[in-house]
């Protein structure tokens, strides 16, 4: 018999003692009884060496399984030893018998081989699941790891949250430091090429919350969260972190670090390297020899101030600002040319103006000094060119200059949020509406939570005719958070803009709840009022936010609204003549030379109303809020040249605007007044079916005023149409609807009466 033959026979006899068919069936069954042991045990309370004796008992026990189906069979007469074929009786072990023992010996031993490179893969996520306590890091979020293992993600790992460290010195006090080791670590790891790194404030959403992880993991869109706690004592601090599977809410690698307040820095970047590190993430170039996008320092005390300066910053209050700039200049001071501080006291400078609390001109001083120094000691950190980019937009209206600092802000951090952000916004400035869209998604994709993100996410839907899926979004920020009246406020203008007067009313009367003395709710309340007609409601509201907060640009323009509605066009003129010299901002000055344009036409200087239009239009696919209302000022224009004779430029105007709209639509926008404004043109063109079409496009959008369209003289053609005339009694009857509503809620009709 030759060897194959012998090696056949041998097979052949395993096959016949169904030893192969015992071995898949044995390694089916520990396979499961480890990879279950693995996850009960350790939530049981049973450390990881009880799952390690598991492993080893499912090893053991493969070689005995074998031989147990090598010597005996399970037959009708019970289990019996296995017999001879040829002979009828026992087994013997003949030549070809020891063969087949021996093969099966081998096949065992690779098999068992095999079994524990899979308990060693296993090894260390079991230890990391189980390190300090036995159970689940999902059921411990408050938990101070003291432990280094050394267990490494999977390879598809790409995405990280770092939830804010936990204060567990006992001080309040201290909260801001526990809160900017957070942020510096969030700086770190957005540095990593490859790694989406939530930002901030989707992160602090979850600050102080015992949700379970892997909840938190999606709705953050992550697959990993880095998590922790600071310990702080004098001069001394202990920063634990652990980084957790979203998947299945078990640790992947958790570290602790004992260190002095002077070399804080380096304790930084030493763990976002040992994360990254445990990511099995390769660093981008250069960077990879700083994780931490801040200018380093020697002095712990200028750092301890800027960490104060964040924590003020990001409450977004009047008080909590000022209180940052002073924070951030402290820190200045004691770091000379420390840039991050710099860059801070910039967006604290240009936020305060944008919400009303200060004027343009001490905005502009401020920032202006905190941002050229910042240039001069930092010009290559993101958060230098990006406060940049917002100071030649807000500040110097330059969009271009703008547009290629921000760009060059996210080629240095692609993960910083604001960058994306305010470049969204620049784009929307010059008409690039889609591209801006694109911008807010990317900021959307790494702080998913942030207020300012989600608005103005909001406010593009909004544009795009999505006011549903716009209102859901507002809804969830006020879900994380329902003081911010910011939301409201943008819950209430575009309330208005859609029709929803009674709600965006219930809307800001919940805010002015908590806030009675906000100038801005006030002035949208008013601004609902004069959508609804009762201009003497609008009066009121809109006074007692100028009694307020004079110098507000925003309740200014509200005013405007009133008057023109009024029709006070005189007392509208002299008021923006007193006004426009002491604005130096180049957006409302803009705003009020073409509402002095306006006010001017309808006074019949048309003539000088036709100039002031020209001077505030200037590339109408640039410089205004929205492009419906460049539309609408163009019509105005066109409708002055009509009365001045001007034919040639009536047309000329009239294309423009409808290029405007072609524009407008290319890129996505679909509003009311969009459609309002295209029916002015098209009344004055002559087209007077096309612009009921259009006016009926508009009431079925949402638009609502009293008389529908007001005292645009654009429509004098179309007064004594049926279809108008029935569009126009269609709104009235709304509107009528709708003030009985607002009135019930305030408690001035009874239900009968707002039913009539």
């Amino acid at each position: 018999m030759t060897f194959s033959e012998y090696i056949n026979l041998a097979f052949e006899e395993l096959r016949r003692r169904k030893v192969f068919r015992v071995a898949v069936a044995y390694l089916v069954a520990a396979w499961v009884v480890v990879e279950s042991s693995s996850i009960i045990l350790p939530a049981f309370g049973f450390s990881d060496s009880a799952v390690s004796v598991v492993i080893v008992m499912a090893m053991f026990g493969f070689p005995v399984a074998l031989s147990m189906a090598w010597f005996l069979d399970f037959t009708n007469e019970g289990v019996v030893r296995t017999r001879d074929p040829d002979e009828g009786g026992m087994a013997t072990l003949n030549g070809v018998n020891v063969s087949a023992l021996v093969a099966m010996i081998v096949m065992a031993g690779f098999l068992s081989y095999r079994l524990v490179i899979q308990a060693g893969d296993l090894g260390p996520r079991v230890a990391a699941a189980s390190v300090s306590s036995p159970r689940p890091a999902l059921l411990r979020r408050d938990a101070a790891i003291d432990d280094s293992s050394e267990a490494v993600a999977p390879e598809e790992v790409r995405s990280i949250a770092v939830l804010p460290l936990v204060n567990m010195t006992g001080d309040p006090e201290h909260e801001y430091f526990s809160d900017g080791m957070t942020e510096e670590l969030l700086n770190g790891l957005s540095q990593v090429e490859g790694l989406r790194v939530v930002a901030r404030t989707s992160s602090f959403a979850f600050k102080n919350t015992t949700e379970d992880v892997r909840d938190i993991g999606k709705q953050l869109g992550v697959n990993t969260i880095l998590e922790g706690s600071v310990r702080k004592s004098g001069t001394t601090f202990r920063i634990t972190v652990q980084l957790i599977n979203v998947a299945d809410g078990y640790h992947i690698w958790s570290s602790t670090y004992d260190r002095r307040l002077d070399d804080v820095f380096a304790v930084q970047d030493e763990i976002s390297r040992a994360v990254v590190q445990a990511l099995q993430l390769r660093l981008l170039g250069d960077r990879g020899k700083a994780l931490v996008a801040s200018a380093a320092i020697e002095g712990s005390a200028g750092y301890d101030e800027y960490l104060l300066g964040l924590h003020k910053l990001h409450q977004r209050t009047e008080e909590g600002m000022r209180a940052a700039i002073g924070h951030f200049e402290t820190a200045v001071v004691i770091d000379n040319g420390y840039a991050p501080a710099l860059a801070g006291i910039v967006d604290a400078w240009i936020h305060l103006y944008s919400r009303g609390m200060t004027d343009f001109e001490s905005a502009r001083t401020g920032a202006d000094t905190a941002l050229k120094q910042a240039l001069r000691y930092g010009a290559n950190l993101s958060e230098v060119q990006a406060s940049l980019g917002l100071y030649r937009r807000m500040i110097e209206g330059d969009l271009a200059g703008s547009e290629l600092a921000l760009r060059r802000a996210i080629d240095i951090n692609p993960n910083y949020a604001m960058a994306h952000l305010w470049l969204a916004n620049t784009l929307s400035r010059q008409g690039r509406f889609r591209d801006a869209f694109a911008e807010l998604e990317r900021a959307e994709q790494i702080d998913p939570l942030h207020p300012a993100v989600i608005t103005n996410i909001a406010d593009y839907l909004f544009s795009m005719g999505r006011y549903d899926e716009g209102v859901a979004k507002l809804e969830r920020v006020l879900e994380i958070d329902p003081g911010l009246t910011e939301v409201y406020s943008v819950l209430t203008e575009w309330s208005g803009e859609y029709g929803h007067l009674s709600d965006g009313m219930r809307r800001a009367r919940e805010a002015l709840d908590n806030h009675p003395d906000d100038p801005r709710l006030l002035s949208q309340v008013g601004m609902l009022y004069i959508r609804l007609g009762d201009l003497g409601a609008a009066s009121e509201y809109l006074g007692r936010a100028r009694t307020l907060d004079p110098d507000s640009d925003l309740v200014f323009l509200g005013t405007c609204t009133y008057y023109f509605a009024n029709e006070q066009y005189a007392d509208l003129v002299q008021m923006i003549d007193e006004r426009r010299f002491t604005s130096a901002d180049n957006d409302v000055m803009r705003m009020l030379t073409a509402w002095r344009g306006l006010a001017a036409v309808m006074l019949g200087e048309y003539r000088e109303g036709a100039g002031a239009l020209m001077e505030s239009l200037g590339d109408a696919a640039t410089i205004a809020f929205d492009p419906s209302f460049d539309i609408y000022l163009l019509s105005y224009l066109a409708y002055a040249y009509q009365q001045l004779g001007q034919t040639a430029r009536v047309r000329e105007t009239l294309d423009e605007a409808l290029a405007v709209a072609a524009r407008a639509r290319g890129q996505g926008w679909r509003t009311p007044r969009l459609n309002y404004g295209i029916a002015a043109v098209y009344a004055l063109q002559g087209r007077a079916d096309e612009a009921i079409g259009q006016l009926r496009n508009a009431v079925d959008a949402g638009l609502r005023a009293p008389g529908l369209t007001g005292t645009d003289p654009q429509f004098d053609g179309l007064q004594d149409l049926e279809a108008f005339q029935l569009l126009v009694a269609e709104v009235d009857v709304d509107l009528n609807r709708q003030r009985a509503e607002v009135l019930h809620a305030a408690g001035e009709l009874t239900m009968a009466q707002a039913a009539r």
